[in-house]
């Protein structure tokens, strides 16, 4: 009998999906009412003996995972009973269980060990049942960096099963088997292991398998593209989810299978919405990798190319702090699609390439076919027709193999088969209708012979009609072609367009305004919108100071405080920018400041950037100032991107213009209304110095009058007097005083 000798793998490579899910299946543990009921039962039988060994290994393998301080006390105390009892079985499957307590630990030698010290008990009193288990575990072991290494064990552990005809073991293997297929993309196969989990569930009243049974075939016919399937086994699961009891993880789970059918159906906005409560319930980073991942490819297929990217890189940032390497084919493969939506081609086969490579190392079919499908498209974009034919046939060959009509016939005719199974016991009960069965089976075999026979003479009308198809499909070829040339010059036509018609709008916008502010406001908003502005800024030249004044940057959508640039400052770029009239674009400035400045100059505000643009604002072969736009990221702008910078940095110099001529008219202005006001002042002085020069002659002329009436009444009075007194001279007996 041979001994299983170590895998040379395991003490090399890094655990990917296989020990991820599992050891996130033990920490973000999902209790059900069935382990609630085994905890229970434990607690009630104190008996040490074999019994209980059985119960505390059961608890330890079953569904969903117990949570990692639960399964180390139970997996302990079996361990240690077993072999105080000298019960190899328990002892063998004990070993086991710590094989898988080491995972989360990244401790794969002893991993290994403890896998391996079970199968020399296993060898040793010929067990085959905990021989099988032993194979399963050694699957998971040997196929965590590629799920097609795992599938010889585990068809050894089938082999076993069914050799014992242990159906629940047969269930136990069916499931890892349509699991593992399924993420390498082989669906009819995944279909079959599937059915089979599914019948077995159903012959041994088993909720928990059925849950997990109908998990796989919503999973596959979601993948098939029958969608009205999927969801009748969805509806049922959530059912399903609520009688057993199953916690968040699952729920989960659900969710994101429930937005897969809506991506895959052309349903953006409830795929969203789906994915979002599966975030939710989400216990873990690895729980929440998958659906932000597919939140990502929804916005790149809505032509939401910045959140798609926002989600694209945040799920590439969760698979390399978790390792997760088996989600790499996937997300390259979104950055992809959103760099050929965006037109960055040189990017999109950069990532096409990587994901393609990454699923080649996991055989992964799905990213297989996606990757192939973005570099065949690239590379037709660039006139690299040998790689896009290459790509492009491989695209086809997984299509083709993924999803065609065998599959949809066989899932048709495996479910049928199903429900055939489903209905035996009740056929079994219905004696009195065997004869009328028996006839209907025998005009069934006749309606069959017929059909035979029509489809003998079908198919060779059909084989006549073959040379004739692949005449026509010749044809069709070079039309297709010819249409596919058309179709590629109409896009660039109506890019082209599109960028005009853009281009007009942002430039209305811009020049509509007066103000300085709201002109570097309404400059920012678009260009924000058409390229990575994590930092922008607009200098204005100030001939009295010899400065750029920048009344308003933004850094990462926040303001910063307003700043000043001399032009006479040889290592700001700004100033070389606006001295030299000529463009700057920098796409490392760690690598390419040399060109252009002495030394990586210190930013007056917040951090330096990784790539840049300055453009001079120039309008009627005046100078008005600088825009620049920035990017944290190397690379980050295109010849796209400039070209539209260039015409968004014309509009706001004509704009500024308007500004300032505007500013000098308002400027005149009020000269004018204060030298009208003077004036008028003037004129009212003036007035009011005739009125008082009128005046004074009025009064002077009655008040002549007056003194020379007073003097001529003073002689008169001084004559009268005069007279009175001579009077008394000559009276003066008769008059005395």
């Amino acid at each position: 009998m041979n001994t299983i000798q170590p895998h040379p793998k395991t003490l090399i490579k890094k655990p990917v999906l296989f020990i991820a899910a599992l050891f996130f299946s033990i920490l973000c543990h999902a209790q059900s009412f069935e382990i609630e009921a085994l905890k229970k039962q434990l607690d009630a039988y104190t008996k040490q003996d074999t019994a209980r060994v059985n119960r505390l290994n059961e608890i330890c393998n079953t569904f969903p995972r117990l949570s990692y301080d639960d399964l180390e006390r139970y997996g302990n105390e079996a361990l240690q009973l077993s072999r105080k009892l000298a019960y190899p079985r328990g002892e063998g499957m004990a070993l086991l269980t710590q094989a898988r307590l080491n995972y989360p630990k990244n401790r794969l030698d002893l991993v290994e060990s403890f896998i391996l010290q079970a199968d020399t008990i296993a060898k040793k009193t010929n067990d085959e049942f905990l021989q099988a288990w032993v194979y399963l575990r050694l699957s998971g072991l040997y196929g965590n960096n590629d799920s097609r290494e795992g599938i010889p064990w585990i068809l050894k552990a089938e082999d076993i099963a069914v050799k014992l005809n242990d159906k629940r073991l047969i269930m136990s293997v069916h499931h890892d088997l349509a699991g593992v297929y399924f993420r390498l993309g082989d669906y009819a196969t995944a279909m079959d292991y599937a059915v089979s989990e599914l019948v077995h569930a159903e012959e041994l009243n088993d909720k928990k398998f059925r849950y997990y049974g109908m998990s796989n075939l919503a999973d596959v016919y979601i993948m098939i593209g029958e969608y009205d399937k999927a969801n009748e086994y969805q509806k049922q699961l959530i059912d399903l989810h609520q009688e057993l009891g199953f916690g968040n993880r699952h729920l989960a789970g659900l969710y994101n299978g429930l937005g897969e059918n809506y991506r895959l159906s052309d349903k953006p906005v409830q795929a969203i919405e789906a994915y979002e409560k599966a975030l939710i319930y989400a216990p873990s980073a690895i729980d929440s990798l998958v659906p932000i991942s597919n939140i990502a490819d929804v916005y790149v297929r809505m032509d939401s190319l910045p959140k798609a990217f926002q989600k694209a890189y945040e799920s590439l940032t969760m698979t390399n702090k978790i390792q997760e390497d088996s989600m790499y084919g996937w997300i390259y493969g979104i950055l992809a699609r959103a760099h050929l939506k965006e037109g960055n081609l040189d990017s999109a086969v950069y990532y096409g390439e990587m994901g393609y490579r990454w699923g080649q190392d996991f055989g992964i079919m799905e990213d297989l076919r996606d990757n192939a499908e973005v570099l065949a498209e690239v590379y037709s974009l660039k006139n690299d027709h040998k790689n896009a034919l290459s790509f492009f046939q491989k695209f086809i060959s997984y299509r083709d193999s993924m999803v065609n009509d065998k599959v949809r016939n066989k899932s048709l005719l495996l479910e049928h088969n199903f429900e055939l199974e489903k209905k035996e016991d009740e056929i079994a009960l219905l004696n009195e209708q065997k004869k009328l069965q028996r006839n209907f089976l025998y005009s069934s075999l006749v309606v069959l012979l017929l059909i035979l026979v029509a489809a003998f003479l079908l198919l060779r009308n059909i084989r006549q009609k073959q040379k004739a198809n692949r005449l026509l499909q010749m044809q069709k070829q070079e039309i297709d072609t010819k249409a596919k040339e058309l179709a590629a010059q109409k896009d660039i036509l109506q890019k082209s367009y599109d960028n005009v018609e853009l281009l007009g709008e942002i430039g209305r916008k811009i020049t509509s305004s007066l103000s300085v502010e709201k002109i570097i406001e309404t400059v920012y908003d678009n260009v924000n919108g058409l390229m990575d502005a994590s930092i922008f800024g607009i200098g204005i030249y100030h001939d009295a100071k010899k400065a750029l004044d920048f009344p308003s940057t933004f850094e990462n959508g926040q303001a910063l405080p307003p700043y000043s640039n001399a032009v006479n400052d040889p290592n700001r770029l700004a100033a070389v920018c606006f001295t030299s009239g000529k463009e700057i674009i920098i796409n490392d400035l760690e690598k390419d400041y040399i060109h252009f400045l002495q030394k990586i100059p210190t930013p007056i505000e917040g951090k330096n950037p990784a790539s840049l643009i300055y453009l001079p604002l120039i309008s009627k072969g005046k100078l008005f100032g600088v825009i620049t736009v920035q990017s944290f990221n190397k690379n980050a702008f295109t010849d796209y991107h400039v070209y539209m910078l260039r015409s968004i940095a014309l509009y706001t110099a004509i704009a500024l213009e308007n500004a300032e001529s505007f500013n000098q008219l308002n400027s005149a202005l009020d000269t004018l209304q204060d030298t009208q006001a003077q004036l008028i002042h003037s004129e009212k002085m003036a007035s009011l110095g005739e009125l008082t020069a009128g005046i004074a002659h009025e009064i002077q002329n009655p008040l002549n009058f007056v003194n020379n009436f007073s003097e001529v009444s003073v002689e008169l009075v001084e004559e009268i007097q005069e007279a009175r007194s001579e009077r008394r001279e000559t009276r003066g007996v008769f008059f005395p005083e």
